[in-house]
């Protein structure tokens, strides 16, 4: 008597890891179980990968029950009648990689996904699972032994019939979409605490926009991997509703009622999925807005910065305005004291080394000083006036006036007319 294995279980110590058997090994175990070709494309999804590019694809591939068994799918030895479905899917889950002790926003997640290829016999109920999934936990295949173990229901572990085989298999079924089910909520909720934990800072930095578009995307990734799950769920449920109506399906019982069974608990696995997608897609709409909130934050906090550097350029410009007035006023004074202090103007004699007070001198220099103060102010005052005056002109020129190079200008007036600032096209009416 041949031992045909109930299920093969194929691991890798992670997704993005070479699966633990050689391809040749990996060829011979899919030609000798007759695997449709398919599954290659859902095996392709694990491998050597620095980031986790293949989180998006979901599929869901099947072979129908022939009519007539093809040349070699038939070995009676084997207990193959070559009458047969099989079928192949994917479905994702979320781990959590590391807790933290005592905030549960800093746990980290990670997206899995695991590739379930299934074959039945509908003459003899033979039954075939191929499992592979990433990971050194070994879950799955913990939980299907456990289904199959000696404390399980015997619903789920009886295969003395055709009926209870495929009884069986629903349940098998089942088990791995409960498995994807699990944990979304933990992922969701840590993504939500890290957005509120961010954006109650009363500072904000571009890293917390960055960390806020990291979440968002996490979300999304959440979603796209959960619509994945119910697309995948769903063509599962129609392929065993079409199975039990097909007319080369021969077992005996209520298979039917079997299937309704297993409908209902799929639907009700789907109605959770629906609601976990609308509360993600609530969320991502969250993080975005506050994302918003973080990046308007960031707006006015350099508004302010901008005006107080505002604010202290002025006080250093009425600075300056102290001190070129205060220059201005002994510029006079310096120049007469300086010019009186050379060879050309002399006071005193050699005769009088010791130096006298010049009544004369002194007279000499109030009568240049004094004059002289007054028309530096004044000139100051003409050219100050004269400034404004020009800017309020230039203000009032006309849009496309101001810009025409005109050829009396000089090349410093067409410099200074290249900074001004723009002004509307249509005119203003100042009515």
């Amino acid at each position: 008597m041949t031992l045909k294995p109930l299920s093969r279980n194929l691991f890798a110590v992670s997704s993005r890891a070479p699966l633990l058997l050689s391809p040749e090994i990996f060829g011979e175990l899919l030609s000798y179980h007759q695997v449709m070709p398919s599954i290659v494309d859902f095996i392709s999804l694990f491998g050597p990968q620095s980031q986790p590019s293949n989180l998006n694809f979901s599929g869901f591939n099947a072979q129908p029950i022939a009519t007539k068994p093809l040349d070699g799918k038939a070995v009676g030895g084997l207990g193959r009648s070559g009458k047969q479905y099989q079928l192949c899917y994917n479905l994702k889950c979320v781990n959590l990689k590391t807790s933290h002790a005592t905030d549960f926003t800093f746990d980290e997640w990670s997206v899995r996904q695991a590739v379930v290829h299934h074959q039945f016999d509908v003459t003899g109920g033979d039954t075939l699972w191929l499992v592979v999934k990433g990971g050194k936990d070994l879950e799955l295949q913990r939980r299907f032994k456990d289904m199959m173990g000696s404390k399980a229901p015997s619903e789920c572990r009886s295969f003395g019939t055709r009926e209870e085989s495929f009884r069986s298999s629903l349940h098998a079924h089942l088990m791995y979409c409960l498995w994807a089910r699990e944990d979304w909520r933990g992922i969701l909720s840590a993504v939500w605490g890290r957005a509120v934990y961010v954006t109650v800072l009363k500072e904000y930095t571009p890293q917390d926009i960055q960390e806020l578009q990291i979440w968002e995307e996490a979300a999304s990734q959440a979603i796209t991997a959960i619509e994945g799950n119910i697309n995948v769920i769903s063509a599962l449920l129609e392929f065993y509703e079409g199975v039990v109506t097909d007319k080369n399906f021969t077992v005996e019982g209520d298979c039917v009622g079997e299937v309704a069974s297993f409908a209902a608990q799929i639907k009700a696995i789907n109605v959770q999925f629906v609601m976990e997608v609308k509360r993600t897609q609530a969320l991502v709409k969250s993080v975005s807005d506050r994302r918003e909130l973080v990046i308007q934050h960031l707006q006015s906090q350099s508004a302010i910065r901008m005006e107080k550097v505002s604010h202290r350029m002025e006080r250093e410009q009425t600075m300056m305005l102290i001190i070129t007035i205060v220059t201005l006023v002994y510029l006079p004074a310096t120049f007469v004291s300086t010019f009186s202090s050379t060879d050309i103007i002399k006071y005193q004699g050699a005769e009088n080394p010791g130096g006298s007070y010049s009544e004369t001198a002194m007279m000499r220099w109030l009568q240049v000083t004094i004059p002289l103060t007054f028309l530096t102010g004044l000139g100051a005052w003409f050219g100050r006036k004269a400034l404004r005056r020009g800017w309020e002109q230039e203000n009032e020129t006309p849009y496309m006036s101001s810009y025409l190079p005109h050829k009396s200008q000089g090349w410093l007036d067409r410099i200074q007319q290249s900074f001004v600032p723009p002004r509307p096209l249509l005119p203003c009416n100042k009515s």
